[in-house]
């Protein structure tokens, strides 16, 4: 059993050094939360008052699950409760355990609130769905490995917890394993590091080659890790052979992983590739729906499409503006109207009226790189200057649809040439260097404000 406590800890520290959480904020509302058990894959937490729970929960929550996942790759989100709330987690954490010591389900962590019942579909998710329900349903025997891929929080993790949950209730004697690439890559070098641990590396193999279905969550962490590729190779393949069911979740499709083994990018493209794209607005509405009346609550149509319409593909951020208007509502004694809503969403919704231009991709690249905008508009060519220089014009060229010339104007009065060459470069440079991928990545995340 993971030991709660220590967790904690761990993640406590994480969370007082980040900069985005104010120390009193920490204090106040965060330090002072126990721990309590994993349930479901969930890490519950304790607080002292219904306020506490409210506040942290509203405003904390999704930093204090960052942190979590950071120090425990295996927990699947973050609860907090209060103390008359934490008889309804003893049961099911005593189920649990006996659970964990049921063999057939070694390694099970499925949260039990993603079935296929309240999983909404619509264009954008239909055929991946139907894959799923098929999968499923006879496991090991058609679409094998199934490969899931979409934008973050677009429902890939809930399909493949519904699977458990079905196979789970279905075939209760099949062992189901789950689990994140981060983890599985970190109880790999654990494994490796004892490697003079017979008992270990045996422990270690059958868990996940004894497997009836096997599922991995983010497998696009494996990228650039020649020995974690070895081992899940060799995995893949007794699996496989032995007609054992894989599924994978990724944020894009095996064809464009980098610094992979050709021979698993191939097995990767054995089965069927599914993709998750964004949800239409109507099919956004009916999530919002569905978990409306999951919670009991009440919540006017014309609300459920104001808080669709104010994220287009993320929906557990569109699911987090939901509960932003439940609470305030209640801490204000108001029923959910319109008004309500928009005083809830204000601060959201003054940032969602912020226009990407040219000065705003300037701007952040020149403070995300800590470099004087007239700098960076300058004839310095220290690599300093120069390839945040270059990075901004790819980005204004990938962002903005405005002539080649303008660019190069804005950019200290440059011929459209240089933009173009500059574009190139970091295009391609960032199909070889997965690190600047991600830099870039996060640096158009930052001028999007997401």
């Amino acid at each position: 059993m993971a030991d709660v406590n220590k967790i904690w800890k761990e993640a406590l520290s994480l969370i007082e050094a980040n900069p985005d959480i104010p120390t009193v904020s920490y204090d106040v509302w965060i330090k002072n939360l126990e721990p309590y058990c994993i349930d479901s894959g969930e890490f519950i937490l304790v607080a002292s008052s219904t306020m506490t729970k409210n506040i942290a929960t509203d405003n904390y929550l999704a930093k204090i699950y960052e942190a979590l996942k950071t120090v425990y790759p295996m927990v699947l989100g973050a609860v907090i409760i209060t103390e008359d709330e934490k008889e309804k987690y003893k049961s099911s954490t005593v189920a649990s355990q006996k659970e964990q010591e049921n063999p057939a389900h070694d390694g099970l962590n499925i949260v039990a609130r993603f079935t296929f019942d309240n999983y909404v579909v619509g264009p954008n998710n239909q055929f991946v769905h139907a894959a799923a329900r098929a999968v499923a349903e006879n496991p090991g025997n058609k679409y094998n490995p199934l490969f899931i891929y979409g934008g973050v929080g677009l429902g890939k993790t809930h399909l493949m917890h519904a699977i458990g949950n079905y196979v789970k209730q279905e075939r209760p004697n099949y062992r189901v394993l789950y689990v994140s690439a981060d983890y599985f890559v970190n109880e790999l070098v654990d494994t490796i590091r004892n490697s003079q641990d017979r008992e270990q590396n045996r422990t270690f193999r059958d868990k996940y080659r004894k497997a009836d279905v096997l599922m991995i969550d983010d497998v696009q962490g494996i990228v650039g890790r020649a020995g974690t590729q070895e081992a899940m190779f060799h995995i893949f393949n007794d699996l496989f052979q032995n007609g054992k069911q894989i599924i994978m979740t990724s944020d894009r499709p095996p064809k464009e992983f980098d610094k992979i083994e050709e021979r698993l990018k191939t097995r990767f493209e054995w089965g069927l590739i599914a993709d998750i794209s964004a949800p239409d607005i109507e099919t956004r509405i009916a999530i919002l729906q569905k978990k409306a009346e999951q919670d009991d609550n009440y919540v006017p149509g014309d609300v459920l499409r104001f808080i669709a319409s104010k994220v287009e593909s993320n929906i557990r951020e569109m699911e987090g503006l939901y509960l932003k208007v439940v609470f305030y509502s209640e801490l204000i004694g108001k029923d959910i109207s319109m008004e309500t809503a928009r005083e809830a969403l204000k601060d959201y919704i003054d940032e969602s009226t912020y226009t990407v231009d040219v000065d705003a991709i300037i701007d952040t690249t020149c403070d995300f790189f800590n470099v004087k905008r007239e700098a960076l508009c300058g004839k310095s060519r220290a690599k300093e200057i120069a390839e945040p220089r270059m990075i901004c014009m790819y980005l204004i060229c990938d962002m903005l649809d405005i002539p080649l010339t303008a660019i190069g104007e804005a950019i200290g009065g440059r011929d459209h040439t240089t933009v173009i060459h500059a574009r190139d470069k970091i295009e391609n440079l960032i199909k070889k260097d997965e690190k600047k991928k991600t830099q870039v990545k996060d640096l158009k995340d930052r001028i999007l404000k997401r």
